[in-house]
């Protein structure tokens, strides 16, 4: 102990000067201590330093007593410097106990106050601790919990999970795990548990457990799944075409089943496309009013837009957009409700109502001057009656008289257009009728407009005016003759068409059942949607003045409407128009057959078709001279002309297959086959091929004879024919 310590010590504590003090008195003497203390070597009080100078040893007894004394200092100062030790580790000990009675009434009061449920359980599952949340949650007190397992609080086929998830945890492998619990009152509480394993000596006694109740956020889960399941079921099931478009590239996200009907696109061809990649906006103008209209308003509602589908066709629909909000950023919500139907419905609904309309103009308008007509014509009778010797007066009456029958006439056809005039109701065959027509179209057609004709076979008949009708088809190809302006071609044809109520909702004149439909169609120059519009109007036309009245169109329109039918009529500029005129069937009433006993007939008839002169010549005195009636025609359409004047009589077809102005031998004979399906054909052609046509007519008992034909192979195969001939 150095003297500084020592000094330190003596100085500080009273009674170890004193004990001190003693003990050099002892040793040394009062004497001594006095002596030296008059000295000058010792001050009063005991001073240490002056003490050192006191041990100036002059024998082995005092350098002893000395080195005891020395001894004793330090055993003393030892003692007091352990005292102060120990008083400092109490003080330290003291402190330590009081800061951890802190930290265990905290830990007391975390584990009873925690919201979430703090447990631990031994090795063999017993509830050992609970904090009064696990009270809340189980239902009961922890004196009753303590003694019970806790998978007594779960549902007995989740034991078996629990037990093994304890056993994870015991190796320390525990993941979070979810247990549904049931308090002893019932109330059901899902709780995520993660826990940690208690060892003593390396062996596992328990697990520390925290337990969080998720019973909302997995009610929340449940609500939200549950919405996006009724989200993407609407979704999908919608009508209306949905997609969803990021914002603001505008790519298309995803899109539903109705979406991809409507634009014709697969979708795996549109996700990840924008409507503008797609090329979907047929006006530039309505997109960027709908993107102005978003970028202002985050939505547009109800606005009239037209796309271009996949297949080259324009739809309109009414669109509506929203924006809405997203984890990772904005989109668009776009609904597209498809209304061109409705639109076209109220399209024709509207022409529907004009054209009552204006007929019931016109035949209020035919009705008066009909009127006027007769005191016209009556009073120009009279006056012819009275001045018939006067030829200047004569030839002016005359003239008058001739207008005011011109006049008569439109008023009939406006009557006509007005259906109030009287139609003459029958069973037809409206092939028969087309063929017995084609007579007029050698008057009609030009040269080079070429005819074809294309018969359905087993047609049901119709009820209607044969005159009638006839005035239809002849408006018809007068109107399809006018469009084409050099060469073209013109197509007829009959089919049976079977209406249903899907049908109906795209045409609103439409009824359901069955008709016989004729179509007419030209590859001429075509309409505009505006003229399409307006062409049964009566007095609309677009020829110049004095090339027509404007009321052949509004005549067909009148005559299919007094015939409980309807017209369609699509055109393209450029392309062609196509007329569809729909006549009911009349399956209760067969059609008189159209071949009487040919027993009267003076002979075998041959209908003789070959284009070329030299041949035509040659095949029909080699039949002649063989006794048969031959009628020679040089095209599909004469053809067609005498089979309506000789049709009870003709009993073969002998054809070639290449012919000019549009019918081939092909079409002429099914076309005939369509009117009487026990005529027979034959075709001889140089040309020989595989046409399905062809083979067709020889499955129905045809024959084919290749050029050159040797005359004996030609009489034999004629008298083939006529001889297996039952008509």
């Amino acid at each position: 102990m150095d003297l500084v310590g020592f000094e330190f010590v003596l100085g500080t504590d009273s009674m170890i000067q004193t004990i001190l003090g003693s003990l050099v008195s002892a040793v040394l003497g009062a004497g001594a201590i006095r002596s030296a203390v008059a000295r000058g070597s010792l001050a009063a009080p005991f001073d240490m330093f002056g003490m050192v100078q006191l041990f100036k040893f002059s024998d082995f007894y005092e350098i002893s007593l000395g080195t005891a004394v020395v001894f004793l200092f330090t055993a003393i100062g030892w003692s007091m410097l352990l005292r102060r030790k120990v008083a400092e580790q109490g003080a330290q000990i003291r402190a330590q106990f009081v800061r951890e009675n802190a930290l265990q009434k905290r830990y007391q009061d975390l584990f009873e106050n925690a919201n979430d449920l703090v447990f631990t359980l031994d090795s063999f599952g017993f509830i050992i601790t609970l904090n009064r949340t696990g009270e809340t949650l189980l239902g009961c007190p922890r004196e009753r919990a303590c003694a019970t397992k806790f998978v007594a609080f779960l549902n007995p086929e989740r034991s078996g999970d629990f037990d093994a998830w304890m056993t994870n945890c015991a190796k320390g492998q525990g993941v979070p795990y979810e247990a549904a619990v049931t308090g002893s009152q019932g109330k059901r509480s899902i709780l995520e548990l993660v826990a940690r394993p208690i060892a003593s000596n390396l062996k596992f006694e328990g697990l520390e457990v925290i337990a969080r109740d998720i019973t909302a956020r997995k009610s929340a889960e449940v609500a939200l799944r549950q919405s996006e399941e009724r989200f993407s079921s609407a979704f999908r099931a919608s009508p209306v075409a949905i997609g969803i478009t990021s914002f603001p590239e505008g790519r298309l996200l995803d899109v539903n089943e109705s979406f991809v009907k409507l634009f014709g696109y697969d979708r795996t061809e549109v996700i990840d496309r924008t409507v503008v990649d797609l090329g979907l906006w047929v006006e530039a103008e309505t997109k960027i009013r709908v993107e102005s209209a978003l970028r202002e308003k985050n939505s547009i509602g109800g606005v009239e837009c037209r796309f271009r589908v996949k297949s080259g066709d324009e739809r309109t629909a009414l669109v509506f957009m929203e924006k809405i909000s997203t984890g990772d950023g904005s989109s668009i919500l776009w609904l597209s409700h498809d209304v061109t139907d409705r639109l076209t419905l109220e399209a024709q609904m509207r022409h529907l109502l004009k054209m009552e309309a204006v007929g019931r103009l016109a035949a209020g308008v035919a009705h008066d001057f009909n009127n006027l007509l007769t005191v016209i014509q009556g009073t120009i009778a009279m006056v012819l009656k009275k001045y018939a010797k006067e030829g200047g007066m004569v030839d002016s009456l005359n003239s008058v008289n001739d207008a005011a029958q011109r006049a008569a006439n439109l008023t009939r056809q406006l009557l006509t257009f007005s259906r109030k005039n009287n139609v003459s109701l029958s069973s037809i065959d409206l092939n028969l009728a087309i063929t017995q027509a084609t007579r007029m179209f050698k008057h009609l057609l030009r040269s080079e407009i070429t005819l074809r004709i294309h018969f359905a076979a087993n047609l049901p008949a119709v009820i209607g005016d044969a005159t009638m009708l006839e005035q239809v088809l002849m408006n018809l190809v007068v109107n399809a003759r006018d469009a084409i302006a050099q060469a073209g071609e013109l197509r007829m044809s009959t089919s049976v068409v079977s209406v249903d109520r899907a049908y109906k909702e795209k045409h609103a004149e439409a009824i359901p059942g069955e008709y016989v439909c004729l179509e007419v169609s030209d590859n001429g120059c075509g309409m505009s949607a505006a003229t399409l519009a307006r062409i049964f109007e009566p007095f609309f036309t677009t020829k110049q003045p004095g090339e027509g009245t404007g009321l052949g169109l509004a005549t067909v329109y009148g005559i299919v409407k007094q015939h409980n039918g309807w017209i369609e009529v699509t055109s393209d500029i450029g392309v062609g128009t196509t007329f569809k005129v729909f006549i009911p069937t009349d399956r209760s009433t067969k059609l008189p057959s159209l071949i009487r006993d040919r027993t009267r007939s003076e002979g075998k008839v041959i209908l003789l078709l070959e284009d070329e002169p030299a041949v035509l010549d040659l095949m029909g005195r080699l039949l002649v001279d063989q006794g048969h009636r031959v009628l020679r025609a040089s095209s599909g359409i004469e053809a067609m002309q005498i089979w309506t004047e000789h049709m009870d009589d003709i009993r073969l077809l002998l054809t070639d297959i290449r012919l000019p102005h549009g019918m081939s031998g092909y079409d002429v004979a099914e076309n005939l086959l369509a009117l009487n399906p026990a005529l027979k054909i034959i075709f001889v052609s140089g040309y020989p091929s595989e046409s399905p046509q062809l083979e067709q007519i020889l499955r129905q008992g045809g024959l084919f004879l290749a050029k050159p034909c040797p005359p004996v192979t030609l009489n034999e195969a004629v008298q083939k024919m006529l001889a297996n001939s039952k008509n």
